[in-house]
């Protein structure tokens, strides 16, 4: 299977028999407001409020595993850096296929970008430097040997309460990138970090812009 047959199809393409994980959050009239995957996120239609007169309503979204009040654990982005000089920077970087981004160019689904490991954490209340270790070990083989953090920050802060965690780490190879099933990895190259570019996905942009401040670019 390559990156690319990861594709976004309608929930009717779903079979009747999958087991989905998620569980209706009711409200105090006792109707649905949303669901719940505790492993995953949840996603509430809420009302914003200005004193008592009601504004508008929108979704938010608990971006990552959740504890007994639905607060979720965040997750990860990493900035592998390999210094080769002074103030010269090497970045380890993936090559990724991201089929729930549409390209503004054709408006079709599914863009190839130029990435960074990170991902979710694997249970709630899991210490942000272990998600890091093991995002870093599954999607490049890398053994993070220094983590050091530079920032957090919401995906969206329309409707994501969730602050993403970031670091840049110091590494070495250890082996083969093993990535979950559900990781579109096309390959690994390393790019300067003064010369990375920016693209589609807002993650990946925090994640350099916040390296660029912390190396004094």
């Amino acid at each position: 299977m390559s990156a690319r047959d990861f594709v976004v199809k309608p929930l009717s393409a779903i079979p009747p028999d999958a087991k989905l994980g998620w569980e209706p959050i009711l409200g105090e009239d006792g109707q649905v407001v949303g669901f719940r995957n505790p492993r995953v996120m949840s996603v509430t239609r809420v009302g914003m409020f200005e004193g008592d007169q009601f504004k508008y309503d929108l979704c938010t979204i608990e971006d990552g595993p959740q504890d007994e009040n639905g607060i979720a654990t965040p997750g990860v982005m990493l900035v592998p850096i390999r210094e080769v000089g002074l103030k010269l920077f090497m970045v380890g970087a993936l090559r990724e296929w991201r089929p729930v981004v549409r390209d503004p160019l054709t408006g079709k689904m599914g863009v190839e970008i130029i990435g960074l490991p990170g991902g979710f954490a694997k249970k709630a209340g899991q210490k942000p430097e272990d998600v890091a270790s093991y995002q870093g070990l599954s999607e490049m083989g890398i053994e993070v040997k220094e983590v050091i953090p530079l920032g957090q920050a919401t995906a969206n802060r329309a409707y994501i309460p969730t602050c993403i965690r970031y670091f840049a780490v110091k590494y070495r190879v250890v082996g083969e990138a093993k990535p979950e099933g559900l990781e579109s990895i096309i390959g690994t190259e390393e790019i300067l970090l003064s010369e990375f570019p920016l693209g589609l996905d807002g993650i990946v942009n925090t994640a350099i812009a916040f390296a660029w401040q912390y190396f004094g670019m």
